[in-house]
Formats: structure tokens, C-alpha cells, sequence
């Protein structure tokens, strides 16, 4: 099931994250669902997220 989420973020890191996205042929989106599941697996075992 994919959600929607809004997020609140400085415009130019949003102009940064797009242009990187699209120089590595992803989506903004696919981005940061990997960054949060890389978080989320790293710290499985402890509990902790990083700040």
C-alpha cells in the first residue's frame, strides 16, 4: 500500500534532491523510501533511528 506524505523542506535542498534524482535516473520519491528504509534496516536490531 503505498501513502502520501508531505513534508516540509528548505526549496533549495528540494532543487538539490531533484536534480540528483534525476541525474541518477530515480525519483524523488523512489529516494527517500530508500533512505528511510535503509534507516529503518540498519537499526532493526537496536531500535534507534539516527538523528
Amino acid at each position: 500500500m503505498t501513502t502520501k506524505l508531505t513534508l516540509s523542506v528548505k526549496e533549495d535542498v528540494i532543487k538539490k534532491a531533484k536534480s540528483y534524482a534525476k541525474q541518477t535516473g530515480r525519483s524523488l520519491s523512489e529516494l527517500i523510501v530508500k533512505y528511510l528504509e535503509t534507516l529503518t534496516e540498519e537499526h532493526k536490531d537496536t531500535g534507534q533511528i539516527s538523528p
